[in-house]
């Protein structure tokens, strides 16, 4: 399966990062929220073609992933059903409970601390 979906990814990245390139005459600007764009999840691992990119609006509240996505050229997949597949290791029983897992509603990305790790220290070389 990763044989097939590798390449479809591969391409749907080198074309996010053409269309970011290009110069843009809309420039939309909101207090309130952030726009993102990406793929179906599902729509690629099926290989449903055209794929076409999606753009969701998300609160500014999220952190200001959208730009750090854009920023490192990240190709963004969108995906519901997956529910809480990542979740603090080990004896979190001092955490609130709000905490316990990604707090649903709130646009908030979640990671591991080595991703965080990496990206800094990608950021600090460039």
């Amino acid at each position: 399966m990763i044989t097939c979906v590798w390449p479809i990814l591969g391409f749907l990245l080198d074309q996010k990062i053409s269309a970011d390139q290009r110069p843009s005459n809309i420039a939309i600007k909101s207090a309130f929220h952030d726009f993102i764009t990406g793929y179906e999840f599902k729509a690629v691992v099926e290989d449903r073609s055209p794929l076409r990119p999606k753009q969701y609006t998300i609160r500014k509240t999220s952190g200001g992933w959208p730009l750090l996505s854009k920023t490192i050229d990240a190709l963004v997949l969108f995906a519901n059903g997956f529910e809480d597949f990542i979740k603090p290791v080990g004896n979190f029983s001092s955490l609130c409970n709000m905490w316990r897992t990604v707090p649903k509603g709130k646009d908030y990305l979640a990671t591991t601390v080595a991703t965080i790790e990496d990206l800094y220290d990608t950021a600090a070389v460039d």
